[in-house]
Formats: C-alpha cells, structure tokens, sequence
C-alpha cells in the first residue's frame, strides 16, 4: 500500500478549545494537510479501476423530422460490454458489442420483444465527458441514422 496514506505533517486550528486527541477530520475550524499529494492515491470502490455504467441519451429514425428516443446503457467489466438498448419503448438486452479503439468504432447488435437493432456508429468529441455516439441503425429492412451523447 501506499505509506503516505493517513499520515499528516501538521494540523492548522482555527477555534481554542479543540481536543487534540480527536482525529483531524472530526476537528471544527481546521484542515490537516497531508505529506503526500492526492495523486498517489489509489481511486475507486475497493481499489478498482472499472469503468462505472454509463447511459447514452438521443434519438433515432429514418429521417431528421421522424426521431424517437434512444438509450443506451452500458457497462464494461474488464472483458466485454454489456447493457441494454431502450429504442421506440422497448427494451433490448446487448447480444453482441465492440468497440475497435483504432478508429473508435462501436457495434452493437441489441436482441428482444421480437425485434433486432443493429447498432454502428463513431465516437465524435472524444476528449469530452458529453462525448456522442453517431452512425446508422437496422431494424429489419428499416435503416436509419442516431445520434447518442454520454450522460454524467
């Protein structure tokens, strides 16, 4: 582990009359400062790095002036993506999905209720946290074009 975690240099009082045997956290008026930066700690749940579920809200259909709602949710647990696809109100599971990190590319075919998306699309405004998903849908013999932006 780490072996500056928890460990302080010194601790500024801003009130008279505080226990000193009390942790620094539970002190009113002061701030323990630390040795070492935040930078050298470990983030997230249990010391993991996973990628939280991320939801990606827009709309689909044939033309710009005919578009539904669309929502993708998705999940990455080390291996492969998985979630589901809320499209024209019903929900879908993920059967297959990939994401080529060349050209940042994402295929995701979504099965359920009798019906079947084919979902092919590009990551645009990658360095944003709103970043969108853009590309062509297939629902049968229906094509069309979506547009999907990352929800934070």
């Amino acid at each position: 582990m780490f072996p500056c975690v928890g460990k302080y240099t010194h601790f500024v009082v801003a009130e008279r009359g505080v226990e000193a045997k009390s942790p620094p956290w539970q002190r009113r008026g002061g701030r323990a400062i630390q040795k070492c930066p935040r930078s050298f700690k470990r983030r997230g749940r249990g010391g993991s790095f996973k990628l939280q579920n991320k939801s990606f809200i827009g709309e689909f259909g044939v033309t710009k002036v005919n578009q539904e709602p669309l929502i993708v949710s998705m999940d990455w647990d080390g291996k492969a993506i998985t979630g589901n696809v809320v499209a024209a109100g019903a929900t879908m599971l993920m059967t297959k999905a990939e994401l080529n990190p060349n050209n940042w590319t994402l295929h995701i075919e979504a099965e359920g209720e009798g019906t079947k998306y084919v979902l092919n699309g590009r990551f645009q405004t990658l360095t944003w946290l709103a970043r969108s998903v853009i590309g062509t849908y297939t629902n049968g013999a229906q094509k069309g074009t979506f547009k999907i932006t990352r929800q934070y």
